[in-house]
């Protein structure tokens, strides 16, 4: 039994060319597609939105509160957090760090903890920061030394803009401070 007997030989031009059950599949094919036509052709016509029922004021009560959560939910995202983290890395003093970065948007607040050699680039933050127009009232409300001497101060305020949490006011187009 030589090789060539125990494979089949795979021939281009007998592969290429349509062989009886080629055809056949083909037809089949073909008749269930204008079966299927026929069906959605003589089908009756239903108006989809025909009959149904009005929705009941628990439902309504419903939907309103799940579309205020996630309007709540988009107003968090839309806020100008790139506007503030440059604000914050921009316009402190150079040898002043920041440890903590917190905003709460709903209250309209804004929570720092600084890192410097004194307390005067705290207050020259503090300043610059107020300026620069996205936070107001500023003002350090505590303070401590590590072991090297290095001030850590808490800086707390409010949000710029129309009420608490309301970032309307606020540029976002900010270039640095000198």
């Amino acid at each position: 039994m030589g090789l060539s007997e125990r494979f089949v030989s795979l021939d281009p031009w007998a592969s290429g060319r349509p062989r009886r059950r080629d055809w056949l599949l083909f037809f089949s094919g073909a008749v269930v597609m204008i079966a299927a036509a026929t069906n959605l052709l003589m089908a009756p016509q239903t108006s989809i939105g025909a009959k149904r029922e009005p929705l009941s004021a628990a439902r309504m009560q419903e939907i309103e509160a799940q579309t205020r959560l996630l309007n709540e939910q988009i107003a968090r995202l839309e806020q100008p957090w790139p506007a503030w983290l440059r604000a914050i890395l921009l316009d402190l003093p150079p040898g002043t760090g920041v440890l903590q970065f917190d905003i709460d948007t709903q209250q309209g607040r804004v929570k720092l903890v600084l890192d410097t050699d004194d307390f005067a680039a705290v207050e020259v933050a503090i300043a610059r920061l107020e300026r620069g127009g996205l936070f107001a009232r500023l003002r350090a409300s505590g303070h401590d030394r590590d072991s090297e001497g290095h001030l850590r101060a808490v800086v707390e305020g409010q949000l710029a803009g129309k009420g608490p949490g309301a970032a309307g006011s606020i540029p976002l187009d900010r270039s640095p401070r000198p």
